[in-house]
């Protein structure tokens, strides 16, 4: 947690703030448009986060989380990686000692699966084993 804030208001009120808050710990990119003004583009949506925020308060369940997206990978390979694929990266950046059958416990496929998608980002430069199969780890290259 790198911030908290407490909201006494009403409940509109309180929902502009939150919102308020959050922004500023959202990052940006820009798109140049050709108009005076760039785009700024928000990391996470700020439709998606102020429904978040919505739902937090009425269902009173304040753990409404965001997986970041693994941009730089998509960008750089010029292709989009597969919704597992993105999955195992960020378990994988987790723990580098992660096993498949752990990988498969987690994103619910099966370790064939799971070996099949970790060949792809082998084979993408994504991944790269570091020592044995058993007591080695995981290194996700940056590109």
């Amino acid at each position: 947690m790198l911030d908290r804030r407490d909201f006494n208001e009403d409940l509109i009120s309180s929902i502009d703030r939150a919102m308020n808050f959050l922004k500023q710990y959202i990052p940006l990119r820009y798109e140049m448009t050709g108009e005076p003004r760039r785009k700024e583009i928000p990391e996470i949506p700020y439709e998606a986060l102020r429904e978040a925020i919505i739902n937090a308060v009425a269902h009173r369940d304040y753990t409404a989380t965001f997986k970041r997206p693994i941009e730089k990978w998509t960008k750089k390979l010029g292709e989009k990686l597969g919704e597992n694929e993105i999955k195992i990266i960020e378990l994988m950046k987790d723990n580098k000692y992660i096993t498949a059958k752990e990988l498969s416990e987690h994103i619910k496929i099966s370790t064939t699966a799971v070996d099949n998608n970790i060949s792809k980002l082998k084979k993408k430069g994504i991944l790269k084993r570091i020592g044995p199969a058993k007591g080695g780890y995981w290194k996700v290259i940056k590109k």
